[in-house]
C-alpha cells in the first residue's frame, strides 16, 4: 500500500482542525498501538479525543544498505566488477524518496495513541540488501572469489607477521607494560606514513580501528616478547 505523501498528510490533519507536527524520533515508554485501516479512520479516533496536535514521523530506505561499496570488490576480476557496478548502476536509479514506513499518533496524558502504516515497496520488488546480493555475486564466481580470498588471508597473515617483528624489535616497546601502554603505542605506530599500510588489519564496523582486535594482537605480540626474553 502506498504511504501518503507530507503534503495530502499535513492537509487532512488540518481539515480535522488539529495541527500537524513532523518529528524525528519517536521514544516513549507508554504505548497503544490501535487497529484502524486508514489515516482516516484514525483521524476520526483523534477527533473525539482531548487532543490538538497530531504528531507523525516517515521513515525512508537508506540506498547505503543496497550500494556494494567499491573498497569491498576493488581487487575482484573485471567481469565480477562489471555486475557490481550494473547492480549499483540500478539501485542509483530508485527513487528512495518514496517512504517505506509512516508512524501516525497522539499524546495522550503522556501515552502515545497511533498506528504503523508499511509499504516495504523495495522488499515486494525483490531487491536485495548490499550483503545478500554480495553473497549471489560472490556465488557465481566461486573460483575466483576463493582465489581472492586466499591471497587476501596469506597477505594478512605476512602483514601481521612483519608487524609484529617490527614491534618486537622497537626497543620501547619494553616498556610498555600494561595493556594501555601498548594500545596507545600502536595507534600511535599505525599514525605513521610508513606504517599506515598495517591499519587495515585493525579495521571493525563502521570502517573504524576495533579496539578489541587491537588488544588481542598486542597481548599476544607481549606474550611472544616475553616468552623470548627467556630465552636470550
Amino acid at each position: 500500500m502506498m504511504i501518503i505523501k507530507r503534503e495530502s498528510l499535513e492537509k487532512k490533519i488540518k481539515e480535522c482542525d488539529l495541527i500537524p507536527i513532523e518529528v524525528n524520533s519517536v521514544n516513549v515508554s507508554n504505548e497503544i498501538i490501535i487497529n484502524v485501516k486508514s489515516i482516516d479512520d484514525f483521524l476520526s479516533v483523534v477527533k473525539n479525543l482531548d487532543s490538538k496536535y497530531v504528531y507523525y514521523k516517515y521513515i525512508y530506505y537508506d540506498k547505503d544498505d543496497y550500494i556494494i561499496p567499491l573498497d569491498y570488490y576493488s581487487e575482484y576480476p573485471k567481469d565480477f566488477k562489471k555486475v557490481v557496478n550494473e547492480h549499483n548502476a540500478y539501485i542509483r536509479s530508485i527513487d528512495f524518496e518514496q517512504s517505506n514506513k509512516l508512524t501516525i499518533f497522539i499524546l495522550l496524558n503522556g501515552t502515545f495513541l497511533g498506528v504503523d502504516f508499511d509499504n516495504d515497496w523495495l522488499t515486494e520488488q525483490g531487491i536485495l540488501d548490499k550483503d545478500e546480493q554480495i553473497e549471489i555475486i560472490e556465488n557465481d564466481f566461486q573460483k575466483e572469489v576463493k582465489n581472492i580470498k586466499e591471497q587476501s588471508k596469506k597477505q594478512k597473515i605476512d602483514d601481521t607477521n612483519i608487524l609484529r617483528n617490527i614491534i618486537l624489535n622497537d626497543g620501547d616497546f619494553k616498556y610498555k607494560k600494561n595493556q594501555d601502554l601498548r594500545q596507545s603505542y600502536l595507534v600511535d605506530l599505525l599514525e605513521r606514513d610508513d606504517m599506515e599500510k598495517y591499519t587495515y588489519l585493525f579495521i571493525g564496523y563502521y570502517n573504524n580501528l576495533d579496539r578489541t582486535l587491537i588488544k588481542m594482537f598486542m597481548d599476544e605480540t607481549w606474550m611472544i616478547y616475553q616468552e623470548n626474553k627467556k630465552t636470550q
